[in-house]
């Protein structure tokens, strides 16, 4: 088991926005059943309710937070992974996403860090009081030296 400060590593917080839509068929939905077939679909409501009967468009954004050494390689289908796995009926949705770099300073005594880390570590590389812990810390830091990483050279 490797522990490092998290400030000796090459940690990198991501912030991942997803914009989620559906477009309805107001023939076929009244818009209460519209605002349950995306919440059943999703988990979430819907927040962009103006005039179903015009735009048949319901949306809601959705934050997750992911991480790495700095080059944003895998994050989105890390997040991808999680919102599949959150949200059954997303599949079925239109979306949008950006994402943006973090200073994870800003969030050292946040939960932040420890959802990033589930997401893209699959659980695998903890955070508490500003350590970093698991087998493997290549993820977040090049300088690891674990077994694992010395056994891939």
């Amino acid at each position: 088991m490797q522990e490092v400060n998290i400030e000796k590593t090459d940690f990198t917080l991501w912030e991942i926005e997803f914009e989620i839509s559906k477009k309805y068929d107001s023939n076929k939905f009244s818009f209460e059943e519209a605002k349950q077939d995306f919440y059943e679909k999703i988990g979430v409501v819907s927040v962009d309710e103006e005039d179903f009967e015009r735009s048949e468009y319901l949306t809601t954004e959705i934050q997750y937070f992911a991480c790495d050494c700095g080059h944003g390689g895998n994050i989105i289908n890390d997040c991808l992974n999680a919102l599949k796995e959150d949200s059954p009926g997303f599949g079925e949705m239109d979306y949008e996403y950006r994402w943006n770099k973090r200073n994870y300073k800003d969030y050292l005594d946040e939960e932040y860090i420890s959802w990033a880390l589930d997401i893209s570590s699959y659980g695998q590389i903890k955070y508490k009081d500003g350590i970093l812990s698991g087998d493997c810390l290549l993820l977040v830091w090049d300088d690891c030296n674990c077994d694992q990483c010395e056994n891939e050279l």
